[in-house]
């Protein structure tokens, strides 16, 4: 059950209105690796509004941050592939939004813990 979580600065110049359109392209092209499977890819995005990096310097406050959360057991390799995938996407999407190129673009693909991550399992009636 992977996740997509796009963060970004209020201010970033993120078009909020085609997140949903980029986090769709994100999961067809993270199904495409063929190491996760579409309809478990969960996406979400979260916009911030108190920003500081560094001192605080005004112009130099915003950011976007991509994260993709796998359960553990993929290999080193594969979430190079997962990374390299959501590279291109992303950069296609800043371009397409006219990012800024000093504002910090950052992807993470990290493992969540089985032994910590849990699903609440619930029937439906």
């Amino acid at each position: 059950m992977p996740h997509t979580i796009l963060e970004y600065s209020k201010e970033a110049g993120v078009v909020a209105c085609e997140v949903n359109d980029f986090l769709a392209e994100m999961h067809v092209a993270l199904a495409a690796t063929n190491i996760v499977e579409l309809a478990r890819i969960k996406g979400r995005s979260l916009v911030h509004d108190n920003v500081v990096v560094g001192a605080g310097v005004a112009d130099k406050n915003n950011f976007i941050f991509l994260q993709i959360a796998m359960l553990e057991g993929r290999t080193v390799d594969e979430r190079v592939k997962i990374a390299a995938q959501a590279q291109a996407v992303l950069l296609r999407w800043i371009t397409r939004w006219n990012i800024e190129p000093e504002i910090s673009v950052t992807i993470e693909v990290r493992e969540m813990q089985s032994a910590t991550h849990k699903r609440l399992e619930r029937k439906i009636p």
